[in-house]
């Protein structure tokens, strides 16, 4: 299996809907192709999707994700919701608020870039070189 290249990327458009989830998982999985920082990506991934699905004014979102040098980023756009991401603190009995927390702490950095109708909300994974990736298949 080989490692990722540099400034590789790919990007998929999903509908605004909670299943959609899984395939979003799946997507930034496959192109992670087992490396070390796999779980990661997904996850913050995931939570930048669900943030998308939840917020956004639109029927879809895109998910770019693209190996640079070190890192790995995944952007999510969308056409926006009525309210800008924010990094909250909410109390520790809330179910809801904490996607960017998580993000947070999974990236080196992530941030928000909003236009007339568009949201991107963004992240860099750390995805230091490795000579070799493990044995494994993707399932």
């Amino acid at each position: 299996m080989n490692m990722l290249d540099a400034h590789e990327g790919q990007v998929r458009r999903f509908t605004a809907r909670l299943p959609e989830l899984q395939h979003v998982r799946r997507f930034v999985s496959d192109f992670m192709a087992c490396h070390p920082s796999a779980d990661d990506a997904v996850l913050a991934a995931s939570e930048l999707a669900a943030n998308a699905i939840e917020h956004s004014e639109s029927g879809g979102f895109t998910v770019e994700v693209t190996h640079l040098d070190d890192v790995v980023r995944i952007d999510v756009r969308d056409a926006g919701g009525s309210q800008q991401p924010k990094l909250r603190h909410d109390d520790i009995d809330a179910t809801r608020g904490r996607g960017l927390v998580i993000v947070d702490g999974l990236s080196r950095r992530w941030g928000v870039a909003q236009g007339p109708s568009r949201t991107s909300v963004w992240c860099e994974i750390e995805c230091a070189h490795v000579s070799a990736v493990p044995d494994c298949v993707a399932a």
